[in-house]
């Protein structure tokens, strides 16, 4: 690491003015109140997003204790140990307040320049730092304000922190100018359909013949080996699960099937230049599409449109995407809305003439590859901003600036030399080896309990403090609104998953009650300490039969 004499070892302690965690409260249901600034508030990239803002009634003392201000840092004390110690500045017009899962800290500006301690904060958490210092247990991690305060930082001049986040903000404005235009690219299918075809909508539209889907191509669903059988997802089979279309080409899966498992399950092989919808999600993923660049297999939650004569099989997939929010308006059900087989191949397509189709696609891949060329150039520039982002806070970004206005750093050090720290500190660095997960009440169940994902362990957290005894599948949104799962797409199915998985492990349990209506939906809650004395007699009788 290359430092000059004028970067100082400080502990965050000593060059700030306050450090506070924020307050507990249920939000209020109908969004009244103050806006309070939560976990998920703090996005990866070290911004403030107001999506998803959670509204507290909080009182006097609690509004004039808790209040944002301009330049106050925001460091995310407590959450999952992939995302606690994620940090932003404030530096919103709207009165807002902070839970007790974030602390805010005011800076002491003789010291210490507030974005510059915001970004600093943000990159201890992206290297990993902010994870090795924070406690540990069974779903969450928290960094305590002795443990933050004690936080040892490398400190250049005030004039020389304003220089490192002007050049952060002009990087950071570079990638979003790439961005932007990446993002327009990607809409340009989109466009170029409405141009040669009108619109996608065939109530809309009665320039070209319409068809059902199911009348001229043949539509198909998959299937899902069972868990239990561990050498079913021991092979060399594509297994697409609907999570996996994102409107794009597929050249890989997450997981491979085996022979046996496709012999022994509904799942089944689609050739190349399939088109794949998905049917279910309460998410983004319901009416999600993908393209099959390799044969492969699917889940029962996605349709598989099979290649056929009457349409180009990247029309439709331009089609689907076009058609996104109407077919997604389509879904069936309950509480989770989803699609079927029936619903898809009754959808009305419009269908031009094969030759103009073809027309269309050779655009498209002209398109295509225009679309690849600028997520290159983004995925190069992150690279870039990464290193960037890392010679800032080593000294190396400004290691030329600093000898060019040498005289002006050495005047403001000795106009700031009563004020400015000098302390020298060693820092030492160890092997960090987190803690074992608390012991569960069932002793037999331990090793289970390393086992379970970070999903799992955050449902399960949850359930905890879930104020009711059962969460029925028809208040999960609910469920999940009050314990939000950060940065996950589908957290409704996600969740629904890890309730079911637990309930097979017996971490939890799960039952048939009636609702308000009659009918009989599925429950879930804790194991109570009675039921784990009734495992442990049924466990002592199978010993002795």
């Amino acid at each position: 690491m290359i430092f000059s004499g004028n970067w100082s070892s400080v502990r965050l302690c000593d060059i700030i003015l306050d450090m506070q965690p924020g307050f507990a409260q249920k939000p209020s249901e109908d969004e009244v109140g103050i806006g309070q600034i939560r976990t998920h508030n703090v996005t990866p990239d070290g911004e403030l997003s107001l999506a998803g803002l959670k509204y507290v009634l909080p009182s006097d003392k609690e509004l004039e204790k808790y209040l944002l201000q301009k330049g106050d840092v925001i460091f995310n004390n407590t959450n999952s140990q992939e995302w606690v110690g994620k940090t932003a500045l404030f530096n919103i017009d709207e009165p807002l307040l902070f839970s007790n899962h974030m602390t805010r800290i005011r800076v002491n500006e003789q010291f210490v320049f507030a974005e510059f301690l915001a970004r600093y904060l943000h990159f201890l958490w992206k290297t990993g730092f902010s994870k090795t210092r924070a406690k540990r247990w069974v779903s969450q991690a928290a960094i305590d304000q002795k443990e933050l305060a004690s936080f040892i930082l490398r400190l250049p001049t005030i004039p020389e922190q304003q220089r490192i986040v002007e050049s952060l903000k002009q990087a950071d404005e570079i990638r979003r100018q790439r961005q932007e235009l990446f993002e327009e690219a990607k809409r340009l299918p989109a466009k170029l359909f409405n141009e040669m075809f009108g619109d996608s909508d065939p109530r809309l539209n009665q320039q070209w013949k319409i068809v059902e889907l199911g009348k001229i191509t043949q539509i198909e669903t998959g299937g899902t080996p069972s868990r239990a059988s561990a050498e079913f997802y021991d092979g060399s089979i594509p297994w697409v699960k609907s999570t996996e279309l994102v409107d794009g080409r597929i050249y890989g899966t997450e997981e491979m099937i085996s022979e046996t498992a496709l012999q022994q399950s509904n799942a089944k092989i689609f050739p190349v230049g399939t088109v794949l919808l998905a049917m279910y999600g309460q998410g983004q993923t319901r009416g999600r599409t993908g393209f099959l660049e390799i044969a492969a297999t699917c889940n029962q939650a996605c349709a598989a449109i099979l290649p056929n004569k009457e349409v180009l099989p990247l029309y439709l997939l331009i089609w689907l995407q076009c058609s996104y929010d109407r077919i997604r308006a389509l879904g069936r059900g309950g509480q989770q809305e989803n699609l079927n087989l029936s619903i898809i191949r009754s959808l009305k397509v419009p269908k031009p003439p094969i030759d103009i189709q073809r027309k269309f696609y050779e655009k498209l891949l002209i398109i295509e590859e225009l679309i690849s060329g600028l997520s290159d150039v983004v995925k190069q520039y992150d690279t870039l901003l990464n290193r960037i982002i890392i010679d800032s806070f080593n000294g190396e970004l400004t290691k030329d600036w600093r000898e060019i206005h040498r005289q002006k750093l050495d005047n403001w050090l000795s106009e700031n030399a009563d004020i400015f720290p000098r302390s020298s500190i060693t820092v030492t660095s160890t092997e960090f080896v987190p803690p074992e997960r608390p012991v569960p009440t069932r002793p037999a169940r331990r090793w289970l309990m390393d086992q379970l994902s970070e999903v799992q362990v955050h449902v399960y957290r949850a359930l905890q403090e879930w104020k009711g005894t059962l969460v029925p599948s028809e208040d999960l949104d609910r469920f999940i609104e009050e314990w939000p799962i950060e940065h996950l797409e589908d957290a409704h199915d996600h969740v629904l998953r890890a309730l079911n998985q637990m309930a097979g492990m017996g971490f939890i349990y799960r039952m048939g009650i009636p609702n308000q209506s009659g009918e009989y939906i599925t429950a879930y809650r804790l194991i109570r300490e009675d039921e784990l004395t009734k495992d442990s007699d049924l466990n002592r009788l199978e010993v002795l039969s």
